[in-house]
């Protein structure tokens, strides 16, 4: 149990540290440290990823230009995460799984996640590309509305000043390195959580597990993860043998330890920079627009 739970506090600390390389605001560690807790506390209890919405909120007075910077570097951020979990996804099933298995069965699933987000990626590379034409095309579409661009063009830039922070100061290579690292510290947390209990240890069925719960929680982002996070697992674990009863009560042990650690965590961030859950509710409600003072 306590290495378990040193895995998913190491997990944090180094997505805390991640985040911090990507944004280069000039403020403390510790301070991002806080605000991912916070973002992970509301995601547990708020749908639809409300804590990238409150995270971008709290960093938005650290950045230049804003909640649009903040929100363009946590997409850059989340980015690289979904990067990197294809190719764990890909690299257990060509390296890990062997051939015959029931698993290798998900191989067309894996080429179109890659193949999407090959297709989102190019599709930030050209914005980066293609900036000023963008600027042009919403400056054409305001006149011919009648309205004022300049407020939309500011986000855009902002926006875009965020996604080319990861080329420059070699923060790419930094960011992709951490989240190897990050990725294979919590592929060990469902690794050891399976020895905990008494499943067959298999690391293919960890990382298995560990992308099959990312992608529910992309496709249905719910509270916590609630019911997503259940079925990955359970549905990743059968694949390799395990009773649907164990692979059950483990998805519910690993999901309440998981989500009770991020919860502890961001309430001891909300202390750390003086707010409390009625004013993270305030910061929700009024988004980026409006950072708290």
């Amino acid at each position: 149990m306590g290495l378990f739970l040193v895995l998913l506090l190491l997990s944090n600390l180094l997505r805390a540290f991640r985040l911090h390389i990507i944004l280069q605001s000039g403020q403390t560690y510790l301070r991002t440290f806080h605000v991912c807790n916070i973002g992970n506390l509301t995601n547990s209890i708020l749908p639809l990823r409300a804590g990238e919405f409150c995270m971008a909120a709290l960093l938005a007075k650290d950045l230049p230009g804003g909640g649009g910077e903040a929100l363009s570097k946590l997409l850059a951020d989340r980015l690289i995460d979904l990067l990197t979990v294809a190719v764990f996804f890909l690299g257990a099933l060509l390296f890990l799984i062997p051939p015959g298995h029931a698993a290798q069965r998900e191989m067309h699933a894996a080429l179109a996640i890659a193949m999407s987000l090959g297709a989102i990626c190019a599709l930030l590379l050209a914005a980066l590309a293609l900036e000023s034409s963008l600027v042009r095309l919403v400056q054409a579409a305001g006149r011919g509305l009648g309205r004022n661009a300049d407020g939309i063009i500011a986000a855009l830039r902002a926006g875009i000043e965020g996604l080319r922070c990861l080329f420059r100061k070699r923060i790419f290579s930094h960011a992709l390195l951490l989240s190897l690292a990050i990725w294979l510290v919590v592929a060990a947390t469902f690794f050891v959580g399976m020895l905990m209990f008494g499943l067959p240890p298999q690391f293919a069925g960890a990382i298995l597990a560990m992308c099959f719960t990312v992608a529910g929680l992309v496709a249905l982002p719910l509270p916590a993860g609630v019911g997503t996070t259940h079925g990955a697992i359970v549905i990743a674990l059968m694949l390799f043998g395990v009773e649907f009863e164990q692979a059950l009560a483990y998805a519910i042990a690993y999901h309440a330890l998981n989500t009770g650690l991020n919860i502890a965590l961001g309430l001891l961030g909300l202390k750390a920079l003086r707010l409390n859950l009625a004013g993270l509710r305030r910061i929700v409600a009024t988004g980026i627009s409006g950072p708290p003072q």
